[in-house]
């Protein structure tokens, strides 16, 4: 986590994370779609973990998903916890693409990795929970302690989101980026995947998984 300090390590008080400018995240996203993406769409019921809960409004933070590597894009968007020991090339540039987001200033972030129980007095299981099939919304516990986070006052000046480990691998770092930063990310373009094969193999081989054409 090169790009990441926690709590007094990072000149903030214990809970809190710091993402250092200059770090390169990324974010899976539809092919043909834009990826600077923060969902949901107004009016539209929150379907991820971190989104608010059930209508968005306008007083409601729009949250982006990234990651600290490849790894978490693939946790997160493409396996989502099924389990298979080989992936497709070709089913990854169908339907994934992959962009990277440079943070060019430091963003703040509640910290649900190191300081998860101690500070925040939550388990893993809180975090890491299924949805809750054609529930309204799905992700009731999360989604709600995410819509107090981004309404709340906190003890350092401006908060841009959570950082936490993905539930399908948590040693794989994830970002939900609230839209009040939006203008700390500077997008390159969208790949497919297999434009990307160096950094894909590589996390591929960190996850135990092949790659087959």
């Amino acid at each position: 986590m090169t790009g990441f300090a926690f709590g007094p390590d990072a000149g903030l008080p214990a809970g809190y994370a710091r993402c250092a400018a200059g770090t390169v995240l990324y974010r899976g996203h539809t092919p043909g779609r834009a990826p600077d993406w923060f969902g949901p769409a107004l009016g539209a019921a929150g379907t991820n973990r971190f989104d608010a809960p059930m209508r968005r409004t306008a007083a409601d933070a729009g949250v982006c998903y990234l990651a600290e590597r490849i790894d978490g894009v693939l946790l997160e968007r493409v396996l989502r916890g099924v389990w298979r020991p080989i992936i497709s090339r070709r089913t990854l540039g169908r339907d994934h693409a992959l962009a990277t987001a440079r943070v060019d200033r430091d963003l703040v972030l509640l910290d649900l990795l190191v300081a998860l129980s101690t500070v925040h007095g939550l388990e893993l299981a809180d975090v890491s929970a299924p949805p809750i099939p054609r529930a309204v919304p799905p992700y009731p516990h999360t989604q709600a302690l995410a819509a107090q986070w981004a309404a709340a006052s906190h003890p350092v000046p401006s908060v841009d989101g959570i950082v936490y480990g993905s539930r399908f691998g948590p040693a794989a770092v994830c970002v939900a980026l609230w839209d009040r930063a939006r203008g700390a990310l500077a997008w390159g373009p969208s790949v497919r995947f297999e434009a990307d094969m160096p950094a894909l193999a590589a996390s591929c081989e960190r996850l135990g998984i092949g790659l087959v054409t």
